[in-house]
């Protein structure tokens, strides 16, 4: 319940048209408190409890700001898009597409095998097996969401698919030895 109500604090903090810190403090810590408790009083089964509601609170105030928005402006003409100087230019749909395709599908299979080799390292480590599977479920959104942001910055697709590819190896080889 205090992660709910810290979400829904950040939320109220972060809607005003002052930045407060002490609002957002007290959110952050709210949350945090909610974590370090559920982490002592259930371990990681509370944390992941915890998590949930957590985000399930931020989907719902996300689903409340996008209803109650106010409509976008005139639509862009079919076919073009708008650039700053008022010019049209082609949709590159062909290019978008490759671009989505690499940063979520891809990344996502390559953040899935990464996440399970750390799993695999730390059973080899010697860590309990719901540790480790706790491991590889909270680095899996992590790593997918450092790869979509490598990914986004870097604009030539042979460096792009390089990095999914010396990534996925590495983390298949890892994953095909076993100890």
């Amino acid at each position: 319940m205090c992660a709910v109500l810290a979400i829904a604090l950040l939320r109220f903090a972060w809607s005003t048209s002052k930045r407060s810190i002490a609002l957002n403090g007290m959110a952050w810590g709210a949350l945090f408190t909610a974590m370090a408790l559920s982490a002592v009083v259930e371990g990681a089964w509370g944390m992941a409890i915890v998590s949930l509601c957590a985000m399930g609170m931020a989907a719902l105030c996300l689903a409340y700001a996008a209803w109650t928005a106010p409509p976008g402006k005139a639509a862009v003409p079919a076919g073009r898009m708008k650039q700053e100087g008022g010019r049209t230019e082609p949709l590159q749909l062909g290019h978008r597409g490759v671009t989505f395709l690499v940063t979520v599908p891809a990344a996502l299979l390559v953040a899935m095998a990464v996440a399970l080799a750390a799993r695999e390292l730390a059973n080899r480590a010697g860590l309990h097996e719901a540790n480790s599977a706790l491991l590889a479920f909270l680095s899996m959104p992590l790593i997918w969401a450092i790869l979509i942001f490598a990914l986004l910055f870097w604009p030539r697709r042979r460096a792009q698919f390089m990095l999914l590819g010396g990534l996925s190896c590495a983390a298949l080889a890892l994953l095909a030895v076993r100890v």
